[in-house]
């Protein structure tokens, strides 16, 4: 059988779903001609698939090899390369592939992943605003480039945001027919989702706060809880496929579902945002001196920055992010504003000793529900985590409890980000008879837990009020990179 036929062969194995059968035939290719290009690709793809990085790399770069023109041996030699932290190789092929598809934003956009994951952030600022010049609607590429410069340029970082949030969901306000389709992935929502919703929407005709044009949404949303009464809580959705029929106020819910339809001005308080009474020394020394490391610090707001960040908190309609027991807002997506981004910085700049040597890279906002369980078992890729709680400390009806848990062990440098944040049987298995004494902080209104994010940690048990008042709302601050001192 000569090559071309044994190829064929192993497309056919492929189809059937024998990755290793496939595999044997194009290493038999292979065995006789050692530069066939399309077998040596067939094999990359295969471990690559197999998650095997290695084996991809080596034959993926025999392929380039054969035919350093070719797209497809490039394309499986950079992602097999970053998988062995190989960036290098890995910068080199991508660099290749723009050369070889100059108007394809798609790689100029990888090789700026690749520049960043190697340490070169201007670089790699330059190829995600050649993404943006190819692709304008390229929301990753501009979500990279604004944390890019979120450590050099607050104001530009948040005009990037605005733009974000304006092209994915459109303009604050009601929708119009021109508002951009949502991700699917995005066009879910549950009891739990709707409540929470319909509540913030009552709280800002309350404070007469609410667009009049969007005085009938509340209605149109207490009637579609109406037709899922008998639906478990957290049973998610899609909203443009109701399992009740469709009636005109699914419709209503579907078209405001996940869009910015109030974006409160934020106007920053006079004076600082950290307090100022604060023993910032008394503070990095323990930081420093505790084992594992971490601090826990109250009153760490003025009350001026407390209130407004609790109200924006309260009235901004930024919830977008549906979980089954919280709803998550983060930085790009209308999270970041001169509010909550002046904080990181006042912050970092109030603890030089702790924060100097790591800029902000992330932060989010997550709002619960009373009583339902909180965020699992993790780890988080950052040098330094930073949660802080600014819910009433009468909201909490288990005062002992409601924050977080931090365990005595860190997650190993060699865990890929799925393992130290999903894998909970691996992370149980490492923290051993350390899962029975985690360091308890409880929820208090105004108070910080710092403390090295490697550190494996997660919510405690949760019992708030179900008031609208009562939502507790847990604000994480990530800075620096994950296995940096």
């Amino acid at each position: 059988m000569d090559a071309d036929a044994q190829f064929a062969r192993a497309g056919q194995l492929m189809q059937r779903g024998q990755a290793q059968e496939a595999a044997t035939v194009l290493q038999e290719i292979v065995n006789v001609e050692p530069t066939h290009y399309r077998a040596l690709c067939g094999l990359a793809q295969i471990a690559l698939q197999s998650q095997r990085p290695d084996i991809a790399q080596h034959f993926a770069a025999r392929a380039a090899a054969a035919d350093p023109s070719g797209f497809e041996a490039l394309a499986l030699l950079a992602p097999a390369a970053q998988a062995t932290q190989d960036f290098p190789v890995a910068v080199d092929a991508m660099r290749s592939l723009v050369k070889l598809q100059p108007e394809n934003d798609r790689v100029h956009y990888n090789l700026g992943v690749l520049l960043e994951q190697s340490g070169n952030a201007a670089e790699a600022a330059r190829s995600y605003e050649r993404a943006i010049e190819r692709n304008p609607n390229h929301l990753d590429a501009r979500s990279n480039l604004c944390m890019i410069e979120l450590s050099a340029d607050s104001d530009v970082a948040i005009d990037q945001i605005v733009e974000i949030v304006a092209r994915k969901r459109g303009q604050p306000g009601p929708p119009t027919a021109h508002a951009p389709e949502l991700p699917r992935d995005e066009q879910i929502s549950s009891r739990f989702k709707i409540r929470m919703d319909l509540e913030q929407l009552r709280y800002l005709a309350k404070t007469e706060r609410l667009p009049g044009s969007l005085y009938a949404l509340p209605k149109a949303l207490e009637a579609v809880l109406e037709d899922i009464a008998d639906e478990d809580e957290l049973t998610s959705f899609p909203v443009r496929h109701p399992r009740h029929g469709w009636k005109s106020h699914w419709q209503t819910m579907a078209d405001h579902h996940n869009r910015p339809l109030f974006s409160p001005k934020v106007v920053l308080p006079d004076g600082p945002l950290i307090n100022p009474d604060l023993d910032r020394s008394a503070i990095e020394q323990q930081y420093f001196d505790s084992d594992p490391q971490h601090v826990v610090v109250d009153n760490l707001l003025t009350e001026e920055a407390l209130d407004a960040v609790l109200e924006f908190c309260r009235s901004a309609t930024i919830w977008y992010d549906v979980r089954q027991n919280y709803l998550g807002a983060y930085l790009t997506e209308g999270f970041g504003n001169p509010l909550t981004i002046g904080i990181a910085k006042a912050l970092a700049e109030a603890l030089p000793g702790i924060f100097a040597a790591h800029p902000l890279t992330q932060a989010w906002g997550y709002k619960y529900g009373p009583a339902l369980s909180g965020i699992g078992m993790h780890a988080d890729a950052a040098a330094v985590n930073c949660n802080f709680w600014i819910a009433p400390d009468s909201a909490n009806l288990d005062p002992d409890h409601g924050g977080l848990r931090i365990f005595r062990r860190q997650a190993p440098l060699e865990w890929n980000f799925n393992t130290f944040n999903n894998d909970e049987d691996a992370m149980k298995a490492h923290l051993g008879e350390d899962l029975n004494t985690p360091i308890i902080v409880p929820h208090r209104q105004n108070r910080m837990a710092i403390f090295n994010s490697n550190l494996i940690h997660q919510t405690d048990r949760i019992h708030f009020g179900d008031r609208f008042e009562d939502r507790r709302y847990n604000i994480t601050l990530l800075y620096g990179r994950r296995g940096n001192p």
